[in-house]
């Protein structure tokens, strides 16, 4: 059975945005350096978690979300966006700004920020609590990229 594709949401983070290079450079290490910290943490229950939601946290005293480059394809990701939108279904932008209540006003105004410098403000924006509740938009016929 095909279901015809009815809208496609786009995350942010790892999709539009290296936030893994500027979480890397933030922390002073280099991307292969923050990479093997991260394959280090993960073999301690919930260490890897806890050491990037803290990067996080502090980087947004930094602007991290606006800071952070996009990904070396984005422009890819621009003209696909300008395809779809035109021509045949809704783009939308899906994205977590975590689940912490004391910094997720400052992630979204950060994001949406980063989003407007690269062109893309345009697009419909939701920004949820948490990745978690991305889950809530998927159905069928809805693309969650």
């Amino acid at each position: 059975m095909n279901v015809p594709i009815s809208k496609l949401y786009i995350d942010m983070d790892g999709v539009l945005v290296d936030q893994e290079a500027y979480l890397a450079s933030f922390a002073g290490l280099t991307l292969q350096d923050y990479h093997s910290l991260i394959k280090e943490l993960r073999t301690q229950p919930g260490e890897k978690e806890k050491y990037v939601k803290d990067l996080i946290v502090r980087s947004v005293a930094a602007e991290g979300f606006i800071k952070a480059p996009p990904m070396p394809y984005i422009d890819a990701w621009k003209a696909i966006i300008s395809v779809r939108v035109d021509n045949e279904f809704p783009v939308e932008i899906l994205s977590s700004a975590m689940e912490n209540p004391n910094t997720y006003q400052e992630i979204c105004r950060q994001k949406a920020e980063w989003l407007k410098l690269q062109g893309l403000s345009h697009l419909p924006t939701v920004f949820v609590q948490g990745g978690i509740l991305k889950q809530d938009y998927a159905a069928p016929g809805i693309i969650l990229v």
